[in-house]
């Protein structure tokens, strides 16, 4: 059993074995801090993507109510989940300015926009029907600027589509599964009475086809594309306008962040089309990141909008071979994978293998063989790349094409660039005990750690073992010294915390600061420069929205106590 006593002299811990060990007293933060309630603990909480706001169904006698940024909403027999939002009940605009929900009172479900009960969506349905409907299938959707909302409401056997507070035309079945609100572009897919889909782009309906699937919008909605089937054939009709006509089953579309996209025809054999080029022989491959292999991929974009590369099997003869806008670079390979432009576009990665071994090829140039190599990256501005590369001879850290450092493992996900690409750091293994810091081509003694990840976030919350400041001049990790006192590592001085766990590492814009939540023993406490908080008995981990610094000289996060959450805002 452990007790820790948070205090301007010391901190002392107390082992199993009751032997107290002194540690380095902890300063107390010199901070304003200011706490707001906003419900209770013990319930469904949804946190907005900037952290800004939040919302708790909390249960009430007669049913349940929504209880946003501490303000209770009206009253409902049901605030219903709907698995159609991942983060619950609550659908926040991107900002979190703006809010809607939906709540059940007997057989009746409404909208409730900005905390503001509006009209229903559905009425008197089954509660099979409702379940399937308006908990599975069911959404809301916030423009990007958050500046309109649209969402579908059933009116007896027909249905419509409402757009800030004004019902649109009447349907006989709106697919809910393809509705989308990109940019400032409303798309949705709709059956007219003839029982024909329509693609209806801001309120004007497409052509009828017998089916639509597969609708895809670029981030900003400047692009759109979906699959339409017909008796002519099935056609891939992008911004509206058809492509090429085929009897072959369309599949496996990928779409460019600007707008191009590439697709399979299968008809006995499988032929990619990209933009509209039939390219036969196609193989697949997959990048992996810091949460292991990508979905299985046929085309690579450069973000500058220029060029595609594919990995196509040579015919006649065995091997592959990588092409760039269907043009041949460097020689034919047994296997090849992992195409990866850089973030400018101007550079292309990809892994080959013959009988040399496995070869990074950079740009068509062949790297030295090894026996397999990870954790290839390009800085964000193109100018470098390394990676990881395993030898008979052991391990070694690449950079540019040239030996870095040797190692004879890397820290998982460790190794990366600066934002502004001019420093690189990398967790290597120190010995048989651990990993040690590079940074900059200099080891820190200490064995590295890990901030603590949260894996039941939604998406899971994880945290790179080395963070970089904002303008990349400052890097921080946590790391433990020869006699176990384990400390978050700022620009090379250790602070240690009440514990060894920290978690949500974040600096502030300007670079300047830097805090970090220390588990205190019992409960979180956030660390700034150093300097510790008062613990709270725990703390929301449902995002890094909701757990950072929002300006040069504010850090929030929210702190759990007495079964109650609090906003907690530390002024600096």
């Amino acid at each position: 059993m452990r007790s820790i006593l948070l205090a301007a002299i010391a901190v002392t811990i107390v082992s199993a074995a009751q032997q107290p060990v002194t540690m380095s007293a902890l300063e107390p933060l010199d901070a304003k801090i200011k706490e707001e309630l906003m419900g209770p603990a013990l319930a469904r909480i949804v946190l907005s993507e900037d952290g800004s706001h939040i919302a708790i169904v909390a249960q009430k006698q007669s049913g349940q109510t929504m209880i946003v940024d501490g303000v209770p909403g009206p009253a409902f027999d049901e605030i219903p989940q709907m698995a159609a939002n991942s983060r619950g009940s609550m659908t926040f605009s991107r900002t979190g300015g703006r809010n809607a929900y939906i709540g059940r009172r007997g057989g009746d479900y409404f909208a409730v926009v900005d905390g503001k009960e509006t009209m229903p969506i559905a009425t008197g349905v089954s509660a099979h029907a409702n379940y399937f409907v308006i908990s599975q299938l069911w959404g809301f959707r916030f423009s990007s600027d958050g500046s309109h909302l649209a969402y579908p409401a059933s009116e007896g056997a027909k249905w419509v589509m409402v757009v800030d507070g004004v019902k649109g035309p009447a349907y006989k079945q709106l697919d809910l599964a393809q509705f989308t609100f990109a940019g400032k572009r409303l798309i949705y897919v709709a059956m007219t009475d003839d029982e024909k889909w329509h693609a209806v782009v801001d309120g004007r309906p497409g052509p009828p086809y017998d089916g639509i699937n597969t609708l895809t919008t670029t981030a900003d909605g400047d692009h759109y594309v979906y699959f339409a089937s017909s008796k002519q054939g099935n056609v891939a009709v992008r911004d509206g306008v058809e492509g090429k006509r085929y009897q072959a089953r369309l599949g496996d579309l990928e779409m460019a962040p600007d707008g191009r996209i590439a697709y399979t025809a299968t008809h006995g054999s499988v032929s990619l089309i990209v933009e509209g080029k039939i390219i036969d022989r196609v193989t697949t491959f997959n990048v992996a990141d810091n949460r292991g292999p990508g979905p299985l991929r046929r085309v690579a974009w450069s973000n500058d909008h220029k060029r595609f590369a594919t990995i196509e099997a040579n015919a006649p003869g065995p091997g592959v071979t990588v092409k760039v806008n269907g043009n041949p670079v460097g020689t034919t390979y047994d296997g090849a994978g992992q195409l990866l432009f850089s973030p400018d576009g101007s550079r292309l990665h990809f892994t080959a293998t013959s009988s040399k071994g496995t070869i990074p090829v950079v740009d068509g140039k062949e790297l030295d063989a090894c026996r397999s190599y990870s954790d290839f990256t390009f800085s964000n501005d193109g100018q470098h790349y390394a990676y990881f590369a395993r030898t008979q001879n052991g391990g070694k850290i690449y950079l540019d094409g040239k030996e870095y450092w040797k190692t004879n493992d890397l820290s998982p996900h460790s190794l990366a660039f600066s934002p502004d690409g001019k420093r690189l750091v990398a967790g290597t293994l120190a010995s048989a005990a651990g990993f040690e810091a590079l940074i900059d081509g200099k080891a820190v003694p200490g064995y590295l750690g890990t901030f603590s990840t949260h894996l039941h976030a939604t998406p899971p919350v994880l945290f790179p073992p080395i963070v970089f400041s904002p303008d990349g001049s400052r890097v921080a990790f946590v790391a433990t010294k020869p006699d176990a006192e384990t400390s978050v590592v700022v620009d090379g001085t250790w602070y240690p915390g009440a514990t060894g766990q920290f978690s949500f590492p974040s600096f502030s814009p300007d670079s300047k600061r830097f805090a970090v939540m220390n588990w205190s023993g019992n409960g979180w406490a956030v660390m700034v420069d150093g300097m510790a908080s008062f613990p709270y008995d725990d703390m929301l981990e449902l995002s890094v929205g909701g757990c950072r610094f929002v300006d040069d000289h504010t850090f929030r996060f929210y702190g759990i106590k007495d079964k109650q959450v609090y906003r907690v805002t530390v002024v600096l």
